[in-house]
């Protein structure tokens, strides 16, 4: 599944497995709230409704002279607004203290301040409406409440909206004295425009102005002019052929137009054609161009001196105190046109005001006086219960998912599997006595033995697995007992079984069969050879009967200075092999793994190992560090056996279907650990989490 999807099968798992503590919480919520409305004393309400009035008088004498209404279309009211300001009068102190002063003694039981009367008062909006809810201890005090709330409401409200903040005389003294202040504005814009200069300055302006377009415009007659001049001078002194008459006709145009106003010769002038000198030669022709010549550029620099400057400068002059004096009369115009038009607006409020004077009207009016309830609001019993109900259901799921998660046993099989990734083989009720297959004389299936026939029949299915190592991660979590009780239902199916007490420390399968420690494991390690004089294999002399057929213990033997090297030495893998080859399933039972290097030692020549886990004591962390350690060794993991499971959660997952017998007491520490877990176990049983 994607990292960002929910898994929400793993919750419903959840929810599944503490059902029964989410049901108890649920129950207990709804008995609560049930017996809390019972015990609550009844309230009664009663309610008011005042219509919001968006009725009035419009008296429209002038389009500029009009009354605020709130029915007028072109005016622009928030209702929401208006709606609100509403309900905050409807709560407000002074209302409660007007209210308590007209009822007085009426009021019973009084109420000891104003914030507890506002308490019993609920103000709502709807629409039109103003909702008063008033609340009691009887129905007639409920609704003489709401009543008399609602009529001060009214009076109180159309009071404050008819009032008008401004009087008529108010408003008709600032009206006069905006006309004076009229009157002032516009004879202050006479006196201006009666001496305004501005017709004279423009005059001025434009005469200036038409002055030096005049001198451009001959600068730029007399600037084409020297060109001529020069073209034609160019020209003669090139030599090029030519009409002599032609040349001296030019000049002496050039030199006509280069000292007369004109702007062009008239088209009525006749010159004879035999009074044109031709004695002019070439020389005196460009003689009396270069005179011309200089004489139009003597002219060009007359001309763009002093007078175009100046004549600039005196027009920036005045259109400089052309744009003063029109700002001037701006200014009067627009402080006339300001005082006119504040003289008009406070005159046509006088109107206003003489208007809203005269005529007072209705903001909120009673719409609904308020009834005699004939029912109680509160308490509502099957409201209140079923709220206690899903207020516990929340509760009792919120209770769940916090035991689920500080919950760090592995107690089912679903837990070994999503924590370890490895099959559950077997489930032994925490009720099942330790030696149940020991004290079995018969292969009948009961409860007691049908764990260990199942852990068999998933042992021996595979043929290739002949040594199987019995370990925990823990002291005390019941493998030895477990490989104890596998080794007889194993013998009992008619296999050879050796069984080996690997625990060099603290032995314990001798004690369970009745027999004496002797010698043993430790002793078969510490000789010299694992074979005897005869050549036979030397466990033979180490092997101690049982009294069930197929089923022959190795106890532990004398303490060891080592265990953990002695099972490790060479030795100890050479007599599995040669027991594997003898027996149909060699069973070897170890310390705990978290405790000692033992376990981790002999793991080495087994087959596969199975991890012993009690469900009601170890965490998952311990377990994860179990299967971590052991799976350095290399032998696989086979699986794990959950040990003092609840029987209800055993039956339940498929394991122990009969109803198991009363547990056989073996020794005073297992009595202990037993008689906690029945007490544990009878309250998981009661609310505690279903399997699955």
């Amino acid at each position: 599944m994607p990292a960002d999807d929910i898994d929400l099968t793993r919750y419903l798992v959840i929810l599944r497995r503490w059902y029964r503590l989410i049901l108890l919480c649920a129950v207990l919520g709804a008995l609560a709230a049930f017996a809390v409305s019972s015990f609550l004393a009844k309230t009664f309400e009663a309610e008011t409704n005042l219509a919001i009035v968006r009725g009035g008088m419009i008296l429209a004498f002038d389009p500029k002279i009009r009354t605020v209404s709130d029915t007028d279309p072109s005016q622009s009211v928030d209702q929401a607004a208006r709606r609100k300001a509403l309900t905050t009068i409807a709560q407000s102190n002074d209302l409660a203290q007007a209210v308590r002063a007209k009822l007085g003694s009426q009021l019973d039981p009084a109420p000891r301040t104003e914030a507890d009367l506002l308490g019993a008062i609920a103000v709502s909006s709807d629409g039109e409406l103003i909702r008063i809810k008033a609340k009691a201890a009887t129905a007639e005090q409920a609704a003489l409440l709401a009543n008399t709330w609602a009529q001060e409401y009214e009076a109180r409200v159309n009071q404050i909206y008819s009032e008008s903040p401004l009087t008529p005389d108010d408003v008709r003294a600032q009206a006069d004295a905006a006309g004076i202040d009229y009157q002032a504005r516009q004879q202050e814009l006479v006196a201006f425009l009666r001496d305004s200069p501005i017709e004279r300055l423009t005059r001025q302006k434009n005469l200036v102005s038409q002055q030096l377009d005049d001198l451009i415009g001959v600068d730029t007659k007399l600037q084409r002019l020297a060109l001529d001049a020069k073209a034609l001078r160019e020209r003669i002194a090139s030599g090029s052929p030519g009409n002599p008459r032609g040349d001296e006709l030019a000049a002496l145009l050039l030199e006509a137009s280069a000292f007369s106003n004109w702007s062009g010769l008239p088209v009525s002038l006749q010159i004879p054609i035999d009074q044109l000198s031709s004695g002019s030669t070439p020389a005196e022709q460009l003689r009396n161009l270069d005179s011309l010549i200089a004489a139009l550029q003597e002219r060009r620099k007359t001309l763009q001196g002093t007078t175009r400057d100046t004549l600039q400068q005196e027009i920036n002059s005045l259109q400089a105190q052309l744009e003063q004096a029109n700002r001037k009369s701006t200014e009067l115009s627009a402080a006339r046109d300001l005082a006119w038009n504040t003289y008009q607006t406070l005159a046509t409020k006088v109107a206003e005001a003489t208007v809203a004077a005269q005529s007072k009207g209705s903001v909120v009016r009673l719409a609904t006086p308020a009834t005699i309830p004939t029912e109680p609001v509160a308490p509502r019993r099957l409201i209140n219960t079923l709220l206690g109900a899903v207020v516990g259901l929340l509760l009792g799921i919120a209770l769940a998912f916090a035991l689920h998660y500080l919950d760090t046993r592995l107690a089912d099989p679903e837990q070994v599997a999503l924590q370890l990734g490895v099959p559950t083989l077997a489930v032994i009720p925490s009720v099942t006595s330790p030696t149940a297959a020991l004290s079995a004389h018969t292969n009948t299936p009961d409860a007691a033995t049908e764990p260990y026939r199942l852990l068999r029949h998933r042992l021996l299915f595979d043929n290739a697995l002949h040594g199987v190592l019995i370990t925990s991660a823990l002291p005390g979590e019941g493998k030895s007992t477990l490989a104890a009780n596998l080794a007889v239902v194993a013998a009992r199916a008619g296999k050879k079984i050796a069984l080996v007490d690997a625990n060099l420390r603290e032995p314990t399968l001798h004690k369970l069969f009745g027999l004496e420690q002797g010698r043993g494991l430790s002793n078969l390690l510490s000789a010299a050879g694992v074979e005897d004089a005869t050549g036979a294999e030397a466990w033979h002399a180490f092997a101690k009967p049982t009294g069930i057929d197929g089923l022959t213990l190795i106890s532990a033997g004398s303490p060891s200075a080592d265990p953990a090297g002695a099972l490790e030495s060479p030795a100890f893998k050479t007599i599995l092999t040669q027991l594997k080859a003898a027996f149909d399933l060699v069973i070897v039972d170890t310390p705990a793994v978290l405790d000692l290097a033992d376990a981790l030692a002999a793991s080495r020549g087994a087959d596969g190992i199975v991890l012993t886990i009690d469900s009601a004591r170890t965490t998952r962390a311990e377990a994860r560090r179990a299967q971590a350690a052991l799976a350095e060794t290399g032998a696989p993991l086979l699986g794990v056996v959950l040990n003092r499971v609840a029987p209800r959660r055993a039956a339940q997952n498929t394991i122990a279907r009969m109803a198991a017998p009363a547990p056989t007491v073996a020794t005073a520490s297992s009595a202990r650990n037993n008689w906690w877990s029945g007490v544990r176990e009878r309250i998981v049983e009661l609310v505690g989490p279903r399997p699955g």
